[in-house]
């Protein structure tokens, strides 16, 4: 049966490989001016999905950002 891996997950792959699933994020973040024109800033998104009927297993991600806004 072949598979396919996506961010170190394996998912089989089947004849019949279509499903749905409930899909949901979240996320949350803070910036602080640093002068009139730079923010700094970070944030937290957390993405997660019910079971996949194909894989009997839940989609998981969680994504940390930092970064720099400038107003022109």
């Amino acid at each position: 049966m072949k598979s396919v891996s996506v961010n170190g997950m394996t998912f089989p792959l089947s004849s019949d490989d279509s499903d749905w699933a409930f899909a949901y994020q979240i996320g949350a973040g803070i910036g602080y001016a640093i002068n009139e024109k730079a923010t700094i800033q970070a944030g937290y998104r957390y993405f997660g999905t019910d079971k996949l009927s194909f894989t009997k297993e839940r989609a998981e991600l969680h994504n940390v950002t930092v970064g720099v806004r400038y107003r022109f």
